[in-house]
């Protein structure tokens, strides 16, 4: 929307005001996000790249790894898979210090081969996703993966473990809301 962006903008101006090139790199990505649910992932995908170019240029492997994951999930669904895979292990690389990011990557990695139909790949993905989350406490990221590996495994014919699976997350977005 007109006014996301315009905030956006403003705190962009004062990320540069203050000389805070993390924070415009942040704000980089998050209009990356924003353009990417609008379907308009072409302009995502530079707003992503700038993000990308300024969290290198401060060394922030955090921030680095979370953009990488966003340029997968645009490369995934525009059909780009293998900038997706390349992108989302990238992004494993450089996240493995950080658990619950590294758990949310992992679902985007699982998700590549997810399109490239090759589910045994996929789940393998998706169950390292949710034991990185349990260990990490990352139990946003543990509900990720665990509806992303219910939805596989449903597709499979797995269908109480998906079932299974879907319920852990259903019980977390229920509490959370």
């Amino acid at each position: 929307t007109a006014a996301s962006e315009a905030a956006l903008k403003r705190a962009e101006e004062l990320y540069l005001a203050r000389g805070r090139v993390e924070g415009v790199a942040s704000v980089s990505l998050e209009r990356g996000v924003m353009l990417d649910r609008a379907d308009r992932s072409d302009e995502a995908v530079v707003a992503l790249q700038r993000a990308l170019q300024l969290a290198t240029s401060v060394d922030s492997n955090y921030l680095r790894a979370a953009v990488l994951f966003k340029l997968s999930s645009v490369a995934a669904y525009k059909g780009r898979n293998d900038d997706a895979e390349k992108y989302a292990s990238d992004g494993l690389r450089l996240s493995e210090e950080f658990e619950g990011l590294n758990a949310f990557g992992r679902v985007d990695f699982g998700n590549v081969f997810v399109y490239r139909r090759q589910p045994r790949t996929a789940e393998q993905h998706f169950r390292q996703a949710v034991d990185a989350s349990v260990r990490a406490g990352a139990s946003r990221a543990e509900a990720r993966a665990r509806l992303a590996l219910g939805t596989l495994l449903m597709r499979v014919g797995s269908v109480t473990d998906a079932l299974a699976q879907a319920k852990a997350a259903f019980d977390y977005y229920d509490q959370t809301g």
